[in-house]
């Protein structure tokens, strides 16, 4: 029994500096691997997992109106879908079930950077001053950056 553990063996490297743990992490699994009957040893997050950073320009935003909630709840409902931002239930009164409605972009339709930077933003009001809506690559800077996807923590350390 693993209780859980994503392994029967579980080491973890607890510390600080994050950069030193993963080093010391990599040379301990490398150890591991020269041991007999350890199969599959390997390490279970990286530090450098691809990511987008969304910097919004406040001015930017403020002309047209708008503010970073707004870009950050467009981009959010178009990524993500609706349920993320603004859950919607439909209920089904045959059978008193609730059913969650998620309105999403398809995946296809946001292959490129340039398909992100045309997310359209507005208010979320239907537009009744006829402004239309703003472009995100408008509204703000998108940067490739790489991160964790996970981080675990032991008693508040990574």
């Amino acid at each position: 029994m693993n209780f859980g553990l994503p392994a029967p063996l579980d080491v973890q490297i607890i510390g600080r500096d994050t950069q030193a743990n993963m080093a010391y992490a990599q040379r301990v699994v490398t150890e591991m691997r020269r041991i007999p009957g350890i199969a599959d040893a390997t390490i279970g997050q990286t530090l450098s997992e691809p990511t987008l950073l969304i910097s919004a320009h406040r001015t930017f935003a403020l002309g047209a109106a708008l503010t970073e909630s707004d870009i950050a709840n467009n981009t959010l409902t178009t990524l993500s879908g609706s349920g993320q931002v603004a859950p919607t239930y439909w209920l089904d009164r045959k059978t008193g079930v609730a059913h969650l409605v998620n309105l999403q972009t398809p995946q296809t339709q946001l292959t490129t950077m340039s398909d992100l930077e045309t997310i359209p933003i507005d208010q979320g009001d239907g537009d009744p001053t006829g402004k239309g809506a703003q472009i995100l690559g408008g509204l703000s800077q998108i940067t490739q950056i790489g991160g964790p996807l996970e981080v675990s923590h032991r008693d508040i350390l990574r």
